[in-house]
């Protein structure tokens, strides 16, 4: 399993670089929602994998404390869900894109189309957790 994990990571890593680093990819609308789910996964990658590694391998977790066991319980299932509901947005998104062109045209819309529904989604759910 670890293994995978940091294969996974190198991945992640690469592809964000990739999406970061080319202008063209970075301002295509299509590539925002999937810029901000690579980097959801990327920090479920970085905390909760090693976490529940480290709870199998030696049969205790962590940090005893609760604090902690809130922090693990928040971004297991916070991100987690903010995936879920952020690759739904996506497939919405995605069909208004391709089909309904014109609602992006004026910048006021793309801002209340594009921008504000997954910044909404992902402050939801970090508060909803």
């Amino acid at each position: 399993y670890l293994i995978f994990d940091i294969c996974s990571i190198v991945c992640s890593l690469f592809v964000l670089y990739y999406f970061l680093s080319i202008r063209k990819l970075r301002r295509n609308l299509h590539n925002h929602v999937t810029i901000v789910l690579l980097c959801t996964g990327l920090l479920k990658e970085l905390t909760s994998v090693p976490w529940t590694l480290y709870r199998i391998q030696f049969g205790i977790p962590l940090g005893h404390t609760r604090s902690f066991y809130l922090a693990s319980f928040f971004f297991d299932y916070a991100l987690f869900t903010t995936q879920v509901i952020l690759v739904a947005w996506t497939t919405l998104e995605r069909h208004i894109l391709i089909f309904q062109e014109k609602f992006f045209t004026p910048k006021l819309r793309c801002y209340l189309i594009h921008y504000t529904p997954p910044m909404i989604i992902f402050v939801y759910c970090l508060i909803y957790y």
